[in-house]
């Protein structure tokens, strides 16, 4: 999808938990799962929390 997007274009993700396991992730060694933020940053994608989005996003 972000091979469509125009040069002046971003996808930027909107996480309300971005500590949240990816959808039928498995367990690692260590016990912990891969999440929506590492997926987000892995990708190359900025994301935002409610709480850190920039305020001139909000209406």
């Amino acid at each position: 999808m972000a091979k469509t997007l125009g040069p002046a274009e971003e996808l930027v993700f909107l996480f309300q938990k971005p500590k949240t396991p990816m959808p039928g992730s498995r367990r690692r060694k260590n016990g912990t799962r891969y999440t929506m933020e590492e997926w987000a940053n892995k990708q190359g994608f900025r994301w935002y929390t409610l709480e850190t989005i920039p305020r001139g996003w909000r209406q």
